[in-house]
This record gives C-alpha cells, structure tokens and sequence, in this order.
C-alpha cells in the first residue's frame, strides 16, 4: 500500500510541475494533460485515505477533516470537469475566453487548498506521538521494528520482514 501511495504521490507531483511548466497561454493540450494527472492523482490519494480510515475505524478530527476537505476537492474538481465540457462544447480548445479561464483557476486553487489540507489532517492524528525506528539486522534478513510511543506510556509496536 505504501508503494502504491508514493507512486501516486510522485505522479501527482510530476503532474503539478507539468502545469506549471506549460501554462495554459503556452501550450493548452499539454497544460490541461499534466492538470488531468495531478488532479486525479491528487484524487486518488484523498480517496483512498478516506477509505482507509473508514476500513480501520479511524476517529477524530482528522478523518473528519480529511472527509470534509475530499468531499470539497470532488466538488471543485466536478465544477471544472462540467465548465470544462461546456468550453470543448461552446468553443475551440486553442480560443477559450479569458471569462471562462478565471473561474476554473479559483475551482483549481480550491482542489489546490483541498489537497494541501488533507496533508494537514495528519497532525490532529499524530500530535503527542513519539516514532522510533529501529532496524536490526538478523543472519541475512533484515527486520525493522516501528515503535509509537504515547503520552502516558502507552506503547504500541508493528514490526515487518525485510528482503
């Protein structure tokens, strides 16, 4: 699951650098290629830890915060997608009036300011946690061991094979 996460995570951000290496004024075909891998990207990684914290039970404020803050990025991201069709229905791709580019850049700093939030709803969750990790070596296999500490003395431990 971790790979799937940072390969995502690395998409999206090739994605955000493809946007902002190609504006729109530039080259609108690319633009809007590199804007469709960040946006769904970004999405995908909401999504599915959104998911992952229904799966596990997760409470708190920071599920709350993150379901809140995708449930935003999915309308914001809707509303381009439907402004998007009417500009391919009403015009041509390469003479879009600047009145349509306006309020799709606001919906795209909302999705921006969404997705940067999600991020933020971590610290809720991990806020007077302590992570040790440690990494002992055992006769050709490796093991490392992930130790959370709590305020208060409570302990949890996870430890995991590696190759």
């Amino acid at each position: 699951m971790n790979k799937v996460f940072l390969w995502s995570a690395l998409i999206s951000a090739v994605g955000g650098h493809g946007v902002a290496a190609w504006q729109a004024s530039a080259n609108l075909q690319i633009h809007l290629f590199f804007a469709a891998v960040f946006f769904a990207f970004t999405l995908f990684i909401m999504m599915i830890q959104v998911v992952l914290d229904y799966k596990c039970k997760v409470t708190g404020l920071g599920t709350r915060l993150r379901q809140i803050n995708a449930f935003l990025a999915i309308g914001s991201l809707g509303i381009m997608a439907i402004q998007g069709l009417l500009v391919l229905i009403k015009y041509d791709i390469s003479n879009v009036p600047r009145s349509w580019i306006f309020p799709m850049s606001m919906f795209e700093l909302v999705f921006i300011g969404t997705s940067l939030g999600v991020y933020s709803t971590f610290f809720p969750d991990f806020k007077g946690l302590n992570i040790t990790i440690s990494v002992t070596k055992q006769q050709g296999s490796g093991r490392t061991e992930i130790n959370f500490e709590e305020r208060g003395g409570k302990n949890r431990s996870d430890s995991m094979n590696s190759v």
